[in-house]
């Protein structure tokens, strides 16, 4: 009777053995899980900064001519917010290696990321709801920005409580 293969089995001396090809040590499987996660969050940061120039570029160069006033305003608040949390994702996906914890980490890059989608996008929208004609559409649009803010906040009130409290005191 065969043995049947380790998918993935702790040795006696903390040992990874993976399919009997890759061998690494708990330090190192540790890290590259670890790495991975910042690595998923750099790739949002990369794409939420390359979207954040497009769509601000764009605003400032292409729209300005098409835009009244009060809704350049409201796009120039939706391109400052999309820009503020896109550093914001970058900070977490810095503070994640070295975090206590990293679960919170990286709820507060998500909370960051939701709020762009839903806070910036819902504004880049309603400052652009004549030129795509979405009429009745905004009365569904308006009211996700506020949600859009509340994902905001919790990122960062998830930041807040991925410190240690003991850490805080001494």
């Amino acid at each position: 009777m065969s043995e049947r293969p380790n998918i993935i089995s702790i040795e006696n001396t903390l040992h990874f053995s993976i399919c009997d090809n890759l061998r690494c040590t708990l330090f190192d499987f540790v890290y590259f899980i670890i790495y991975k996660k910042m690595q998923k969050l750099l790739i949002i940061t990369g794409i939420s900064g390359a979207l954040a120039v497009i769509i601000g570029a764009f605003g400032a160069h292409g729209l300005t001519p098409h835009l009244t006033d009060n809704q350049m305003n409201t796009f120039e608040i939706a391109s400052k917010y999309h820009f503020y949390h896109t550093l914001a994702i970058l900070g977490m996906a810095l503070l994640y290696p070295h975090a206590n914890n990293k679960r919170r980490v990286n709820f507060a890059a998500y909370g960051f990321t939701v709020g762009i989608i839903l806070f910036s996008g819902s504004l880049y929208l309603l400052a652009c709801k004549d030129i795509l004609q979405l009429g009745t559409l905004t009365k569904i649009i308006g009211p996700i920005t506020p949600i859009g803010g509340l994902a905001f906040i919790l990122g960062w009130i998830m930041l807040i409580l991925s410190v240690r409290v003991d850490e805080l005191t001494s």
